[in-house]
This record gives structure tokens, sequence and C-alpha cells, in this order.
């Protein structure tokens, strides 16, 4: 899971502005591992399965390794993410035309804000029927 995880950080990262956070998750287990995942641009981490294994203290047991290893390095956690963010920024592929990609993703943007407020309108028309008194109902 790590592999395949880390491969689509990488693909991922260069394409979205570093205002946009990535949650990496995916084989995570060690504060090493969580490093790596915000040396490849993810923001933050999830725990999930070594959490399930490891139990309640595995957060805790994490955290620990993550801050011990970067007091060790002279960094925070945000220094490691944006260097992750800058090295994404160098490894896009010359044959990707930026312009192009920026422009698709602002049509995509607003595409899905649109979907998004259609589909918020049509929920609130579902809670509203359904807060409706029985006989207001008739009366339609």
């Amino acid at each position: 899971m790590k592999a395949i995880t880390l491969s689509a950080l990488k693909t991922l990262r260069p394409l979205l502005p570093a205002s946009i956070p990535i949650i990496g998750c995916g084989g995570i287990a060690t504060g090493a591992d969580a490093i790596e995942y915000a040396r490849t641009g993810a923001t933050t981490v999830q725990l999930y399965t070594s959490l399930t294994y490891g139990g309640a203290g595995t957060p805790r047991r994490v955290k620990d390794e993550i801050t011990s290893l970067l007091r060790a390095s002279n960094q925070t956690w945000m220094d490691v993410v944006k260097e992750g963010q800058r090295s994404a920024l160098k490894d896009i592929p010359s044959s990707l035309d930026e312009a192009a990609i920026k422009k698709e993703l602002g049509s995509s943007m607003q595409e899905g804000a649109q979907a998004f407020k259609a589909v918020g309108k049509q929920l609130i028309d579902i809670i509203e029927e359904a807060l409706r008194e029985p006989s207001d109902r008739i009366q339609q």
C-alpha cells in the first residue's frame, strides 16, 4: 500500500498549489514513514491500519518518533512538508503544459462547484419537504 500511495502522492503534489493540503495515508506505521510522506509533499498523515494492529498507544508512539527524528535533523514538520512541495515542483515532467493544467483544473473546479451547489439545493428541498407538517402536505 505504501509504495502505491507514495507514487500517487508524487504524481498529485506537483499538480496542486501548496495551499491545498494532502493527507498521506496507507502504510504509515512509524515516524520515519510519516516523514517520508511529508518529504513527498503530504501536509499531514493519517494512521489507520497501524492503529488497529498497534493499539491505542500507536499515535503517541508515532508522534514521539516524528519529534525525535525532526529534532535530530533540526527541522519542523512544516520545514519537511515545504521541502517536499519544492522537490515535487522540480519533478514535473517538461512535457506538462502548466498553463493547460491550470486551465483544466480551473474549469474542473468550477464544474465541481456548480454540481455541488445543485446537489446542495436538492438536499435542502428534501429536508424542507421532510420537515413540513402532515397537514401542509395534504393542502398541497
